[in-house]
């Protein structure tokens, strides 16, 4: 019974020391002097049990104090991601800011052991593109009727005026004004901001 009570005595100590010795020199932005200051009294709570494993109200004590702690810092976590997800939420009328705000969290270190391995990737969009979508959707009802309202509505007549219709000026500048600034380019490097700075001169081109 003493030599179970000894080695119960000596996992607490080694427990509480490495408690009290963990580094708080990267802390994540939502801990505050409340976190520090509810850890610098658990911290003395480790300390004094260290000296004093028999007793049984600090051990109780430091017990108590690591749940309130715990529980702490569980709610400052969850209330600064929550905080995150509504400023992210307000922001998502705007491009330029909602990015800013996502390079400003506080990323993790990727871990390997949870990256989709390449060839899962590969497997993935292979599958999405082995039927020919052009068929997707040929035996569908809705589809099939549009498609022959179409062929009854212009047999015989290769023009449709709808479509070979030429686009006017205002057309071209109607759609220009449409496009969103600070959009990335595509492959020709074009931005929407340079074709929205043109759009008088490019426009009857």
């Amino acid at each position: 019974m003493v030599n179970k009570a000894s080695t119960f005595l000596k996992l607490v100590q080694r427990k509480v020391k490495r408690f009290s010795q963990k580094d708080n020199s990267r802390s994540p932005k939502w801990y505050d002097r409340e976190c520090s200051f509810l850890k610098k009294r658990l911290s003395n709570l480790a300390n004094l049990l260290n000296k004093k494993p028999n007793d049984s109200y600090v051990r109780g004590s430091w017990n108590t104090v690591k749940k309130e702690y715990r529980r702490l810092l569980r709610s400052k976590k969850i209330r600064y991601e929550q905080e995150i997800i509504d400023d992210l939420v307000a922001n998502s009328n705007n491009p330029k800011e909602f990015w800013k705000k996502v390079k400003q969290m506080n990323k993790k270190s990727l871990n390997n052991s949870n990256c989709i391995p390449l060839d899962k990737w590969i497997e993935h969009f292979s599958l999405l593109n082995r039927n020919d979508p052009s068929k997707i959707h040929e035996n569908n009802p809705f589809t099939v009727e549009v498609m022959n309202a179409l062929k009854n509505k212009y047999s015989g007549n290769s023009n449709c005026p709808i479509l070979d219709k030429n686009f006017t000026i205002r057309e071209i500048l109607g759609g220009i004004k449409l496009l969103k600034s600070g959009k990335a380019s595509a492959y020709d490097i074009v931005d929407n901001d340079l074709i929205k700075a043109t759009a008088s001169s490019i426009s009857p081109m």
